[in-house]
């Protein structure tokens, strides 16, 4: 009889210290922080996916545009030139890096949102059922199915709680830290698809089409004349090419304003959400949605708690 009281009171001495000890580091987060969360991923995949998609395009018009340059005259495209070949700026190496950096910054959003929303009690009752599955071998615990059902609600209840904590926690050591690095990539990609900010992608192929083309090509042509080592057939051909290439130039500068239209909201979207994400992380104020669904925790821990109390 003693030693059953004794075993009673180890059981309900380790659930109480559990239970005692989780406000202290069982806190999840709170749904306003969700929500901050779920925009903020949201805001990051947009912008990735738009930039990416652009950046991608801008270098493709410039090689397009450059190419058709060099086939009107060969010299104004420098081939044993990295910024003056085909592609000039917008080099394969150079998109490489961006679309990393763009990766790693949707694969952010996302690795925050999975940690706000991600359900794992599948997993915990899962590894809930294998650990008693265990106990049960033990005849010295004589642990009938009724007191087995017991543990098993307690080990899932406690196991999400202390879960969501550790994953709450997670996200506010990350968000001081990373957020920064987040904000200059996306500073970057603005700058990098604004054609007035020089040294971008779209900088290159504005100057590409207004000066290489529209300005120097455009007089190399016009000053052709017959018998300085090209036929009356051979400038004829350029200036149909040169018609062509100013219709081709006409059409990706119009798409390259439409690019700004839609990513100037994708650049505003995300600058708005990872604002409220820093201040909603780092907040600790709490809703009343937040203290209902503390309340419920703490009703089930107690209504497991006696269930544990009766069973042993």
């Amino acid at each position: 009889m003693h030693c059953n009281h004794s075993a009673r009171s180890h059981w309900l001495t380790a659930f109480l210290l559990v239970v005692l000890a989780l406000p202290l580091g069982a806190c999840g987060l709170t749904a306003r922080q969700k929500d901050a969360i779920s925009k903020f991923a949201v805001a990051t995949q947009q912008l990735s996916d738009v930039s990416a998609a652009e950046l991608t395009q801008i270098r493709s018009d410039t090689v397009m545009l450059r190419t058709e340059m060099m086939a009107i005259n060969p010299k104004s495209v420098d081939l044993t030139s990295r910024a003056e070949d085909l592609d000039g700026p917008c080099n394969l190496d150079a998109l490489d890096v961006r679309l990393k950096a763009l990766s790693a910054l949707k694969s952010y959003g996302s690795l925050l949102n999975s940690l706000a929303t991600d359900d794992v009690s599948a997993n915990v009752s899962a590894s809930a059922t294998t650990i008693l599955g265990n106990l049960k071998q033990l005849k010295s615990l004589n642990l009938t199915d009724d007191k087995a059902q017991v543990i098993g609600t307690a080990i899932n209840a406690l196991s999400n709680l202390a879960i969501e904590g550790y994953k709450a926690k997670t996200v506010r050591k990350i968000v001081p830290r990373l957020n920064p690095a987040m904000i200059a990539i996306a500073t970057l990609v603005r700058d990098d698809l604004d054609p007035g900010v020089v040294g971008g992608f779209a900088s290159g192929l504005n100057n590409t089409i207004h000066e290489k083309i529209d300005d120097t090509l455009v007089k190399y042509v016009e000053l052709l004349q017959p018998g300085t080592g090209s036929t009356a057939e051979d400038i004829s051909a350029k200036k149909a090419a040169l018609s062509t290439l100013q219709a081709d130039c006409a059409r990706v500068d119009s798409q390259l304003k439409n690019a700004q239209a839609q990513i100037q909201p994708a650049i505003t979207n995300f600058s708005s959400s990872s604002s409220s994400l820093m201040v909603s992380v780092t907040s600790t104020d709490v809703s009343s949605d937040d203290i209902d669904a503390y309340f419920v925790q703490v009703t089930n821990l107690v209504r497991i708690y006696k269930a544990i109390r009766g069973s042993f």
